[in-house]
């Protein structure tokens, strides 16, 4: 954060997530078998997170860019669950952008692109309501809404 801090570049990207072990969980909550224990696993990962957030220990990035396969069936539902194209797009959908690849590797202008297709919105609730809002979000949900990957 302190190197990303220093840039003098109106984007960062910076590859760690503060909140990779909570997405990593609360998608393992989904697989088959999941139950109890996958519930469990994000409950313990989510209250790190927290604990670590509230000791200031990181702060939720400004956006976050999401690389996703272009095709429709991104959003079937039986595509995997993902935090971020769920909750997180749910609680702020300004603040999740989706650079859509055609091939399994990423070419700079899609990244570009979803770069400049940012826009301005409110800023994160604090991290307790957004883990929270990922308790209560069913991921076949996502299929009654509109198409996420653009």
């Amino acid at each position: 954060m302190r190197e990303a801090a220093r840039r003098r570049s109106t984007y960062v990207i910076v590859p760690d997530d503060p909140l990779h072990d909570v997405a990593n969980r609360w998608q393992a909550m989904w697989e088959v078998p999941g139950g109890q224990d996958g519930a469990a696993g994000f409950e313990a990962s989510a209250a790190e997170a927290l604990a670590a957030w509230r000791d200031k220990q990181f702060e939720l990035p400004d956006y976050y860019l999401v690389i996703a396969p272009a095709q429709p069936e991104a959003t079937d539902r039986g595509a995997s669950p993902a935090l971020y194209l769920g909750p997180l797009q749910t609680v702020r959908p300004r603040r999740v952008a989706i650079a859509a690849v055609t091939d399994t590797m990423a070419e700079p202008s899609q990244i570009i692109n979803a770069l400049r297709s940012l826009e301005h919105g409110p800023w994160w609730p604090p991290l307790d309501e957004v883990l929270d809002a990922a308790r209560r979000f069913y991921p076949g949900s996502l299929a009654d809404s509109q198409s996420l990957v653009t």
